[in-house]
């Protein structure tokens, strides 16, 4: 295995583990909710200043309102780095490892305006050390993705808000959902790639 270090790798790992520690310290935001599907969703994003991050790469001028026909491969969202994601499995909190996330997605609905979903959060406990343990599977969650921009033909879902689900697959009342802003996170990602 090839280990050598760019200046690029390095900065991308330093930005993975500044978002997890957001994450980790509760720095992501907190929604209000509403009924949407059959679930308790956010209706509104406040997230976290990233001014403690580098200024994250622009994005691209949205090329038009949001054309809420557009289904199928044109609804697209991103993952770290990695844009046009289409029905992700995972999202990765470290982006250069994978060692934490949530992962074991499935779709219930993927449209312009949003997607509802299921997965697990997941994490590498690194014991004795990250490279001989194994990824844990921890708390099942619902998943939304929402706030939709357009570039072009194809529609991007830029936040993604989770809440722990119990054994019926239910959000309980009064649950506050956290959002990750993964169009913010692949914004930065390409700042430090560039």
């Amino acid at each position: 295995m090839n280990l050598k270090f760019t200046r690029k790798r390095a900065g991308a790992i330093g930005i993975a583990l500044l978002l997890l520690l957001f994450e980790l310290a509760g720095l992501h935001g907190r929604d209000n909710e509403t009924k949407v599907g059959g679930l308790v969703a956010p209706t509104s994003s406040s997230t976290a200043s990233p001014s403690a991050l580098a200024t994250p790469y622009p994005w691209p001028t949205p090329t038009s309102a949001v054309d809420s026909s557009l289904s199928g491969k044109n609804v697209l969202t991103f993952m770290c780095e990695l844009s046009d994601q289409y029905k992700p499995d995972s999202f990765y909190r470290a982006c250069a490892d994978g060692y934490d996330g949530i992962g074991k997605i499935t779709w219930k609905s993927w449209t312009a305006s949003g997607a509802i979903g299921f997965g697990q959060d997941y994490a590498n406990p690194c014991n004795p050390n990250c490279a001989s343990d194994q990824i844990v599977y921890t708390q099942k969650l619902a998943l939304k993705l929402d706030t939709p921009i357009q570039m072009g033909k194809k529609v991007y879902l830029t936040l993604l808000h989770y809440a722990p689900v119990d054994s019926n697959g239910n959000v309980k009342a009064g649950t506050k959902w956290s959002t990750w802003n993964i169009g913010l996170n692949y914004r930065q990602m390409q700042s430090y790639m560039k």
